[in-house]
């Protein structure tokens, strides 16, 4: 055996260290992930519209438009949080 290595031991384990965090800003100043996530909903409402102009307009299946209007009421309400935050 190499004497330098101590085998009746276990490895020695790092402390696990807490994730850094950052302080949000006060204001209405966003960091760049909110920012991002506003942008992804704004786009996302966009489209859940006109999604549901035309499967009201053209009424295939007629549970489409109730699940498109849940999910354009749901990304409607994650973008008031997030700009309420």
């Amino acid at each position: 055996q190499c004497p330098l290595r101590r085998s009746d031991t276990a490895p020695r384990k790092r402390p696990a260290k807490a994730p850094h965090r950052r302080p949000k800003p006060h204001g209405d100043a966003m960091d760049k992930k909110d920012k991002k996530r506003l942008e992804v909903l704004q786009q996302k409402i966009a489209k859940l519209q006109g999604l549901l102009a035309a499967a009201k307009k053209q009424p295939d299946d007629p549970a489409e438009a109730p699940r498109l209007e849940r999910e354009l009421a749901a990304a409607h309400a994650e973008l008031a949080a997030l700009k309420k935050a």
